[in-house]
C-alpha cells in the first residue's frame, strides 16, 4: 500500500486551536522540507503579529505578509507550527464487513 505525507499547519491553544491542511507529497523528505520552510516563514510573519492575534484577524489580506509555503496560513500569539502526517493512499474504498 502506498503512503502519502500530509503537511498540516496549526495555531492557537485549547478551544481556540486551529488546524488546516497545506499540501500532500508522495515523498516524506519533500513534505518535511515543506513543513520546515513554512515554519521558518511563519516565524517571520508571526513576528509581525507579535502577541496580537486581532492584528492578524483584522488586517486586510492585501496588507498581510505572505507565507509563500502556506498562502492560507493562520496566526496568533502562540505562533504557527507545521507537522507531517502519514496517510495510506487507497485506490478504492475498502469493502465493509457485514454486521451480524
Amino acid at each position: 500500500m502506498a503512503t502519502i505525507y500530509i503537511v498540516s499547519g496549526t495555531c492557537g491553544e485549547y478551544s481556540d486551536n486551529r488546524t488546516w491542511r497545506v499540501a500532500a507529497y508522495k515523498e516524506k523528505a519533500q513534505a518535511e522540507k515543506h513543513a520546515e520552510l513554512a515554519k521558518v516563514r511563519a516565524t517571520e510573519v508571526v513576528g509581525w503579529v507579535g502577541c496580537d492575534g486581532a492584528k492578524w484577524e483584522y488586517t486586510s489580506d492585501d496588507r498581510k505578509p505572505v507565507n509563500e509555503y502556506d498562502p492560507d496560513m493562520q496566526a496568533d500569539c502562540t505562533g504557527t507550527d507545521y507537522y507531517v502526517e502519514e496517510c495510506p493512499l487507497l485506490r478504492v474504498v475498502p469493502h465493509a464487513k457485514e454486521q451480524a
